[in-house]
């Protein structure tokens, strides 16, 4: 074998073995995502609504899985929608939380909630609301992934919730 194909060889096997650990580091970037948008840890609730001990208030609630990556920190945004008359969720003006840096996404799960005042239309007619939830993991301020999930039942164990243990989709005020 000659001194040229020799090092054309070795070029070549060093480019092969380059693009399996580049396709395999993508592979992972999407296997990250995939598994916070899917995971059963991923949930938003309405864990309280209107109560006596908290009238005219609507609390959302959010479970957000950790990544394993000490780096990466989670962070909650929180808000409130109504169904109007069309059928539409519509955004509630003015009820939205700041980002809530809920920490280390070393952890295996992570949770934290908003409550937001609430009060019927003028017209006194019953209003259906929802939340709607952003969870973002960042990486050096950048965000590596986001999930945007609605309000659904049957999250346990859901703190701060009124009545001990409530959770709902929807709340009717």
């Amino acid at each position: 074998m000659s001194r040229r194909s020799a090092t054309l060889i070795a070029a070549v096997s060093a480019l092969a073995l380059t693009i399996p650990l580049g396709g395999a580091s993508a592979l992972a970037a999407k296997r990250h995502r995939i598994n916070v948008h899917h995971s059963k840890l991923t949930w938003a609730t309405i864990n309280l609504c209107n109560t006596k001990a908290h009238p005219h208030t609507v609390g959302v609630r959010a479970s957000m899985p950790g990544t394993g990556v000490r780096s990466e920190r989670m962070l909650m945004s929180f808000r409130v929608q109504y169904r109007d008359a069309k059928g539409r969720w519509l955004f509630v003006p003015g009820l939205a939380s700041p980002w809530r840096d809920v920490g280390s996404a070393a952890v295996r799960v992570r949770q934290s909630g908003f409550d937001f005042p609430f009060t019927r239309p003028p017209d006194g007619s019953p209003t259906l609301v929802r939340g709607a939830v952003r969870l973002e993991w960042r990486r050096h301020g950048r965000a590596v992934a986001t999930v945007r999930i609605h309000t659904t039942a049957g999250h346990s164990p859901a703190a701060g919730a009124d009545p001990p243990g409530y959770s709902a989709g929807t709340c009717r005020l």
